[in-house]
């Protein structure tokens, strides 16, 4: 077992959907993050939507680097 393997040893077990779906403990906090977020609360549509155009912002970005040349 080398270094990197020791860090995922103390990460939280994945719950056994995540793992079918492919997810590793690296992903997990940003979806707790997600998961945290309520739909009743002004802010946290706020950020929702200012984290979707982020990540569209980001695959433009991208693709145009990608496609452009």
């Amino acid at each position: 077992m080398d270094e990197h393997d020791r860090g995922l040893e103390l990460e939280p077990p994945l719950p056994d959907d995540a793992r079918r779906k492919g997810l590793t403990p690296v992903v997990a906090p940003g979806l707790q993050f997600a998961s945290s977020l309520r739909a009743d609360k002004r802010s946290h549509r706020i950020i929702a939507w200012l984290a979707l155009g982020l990540i569209a912002v980001f695959v433009m970005v991208c693709a145009g680097t990608v496609l452009g040349g």
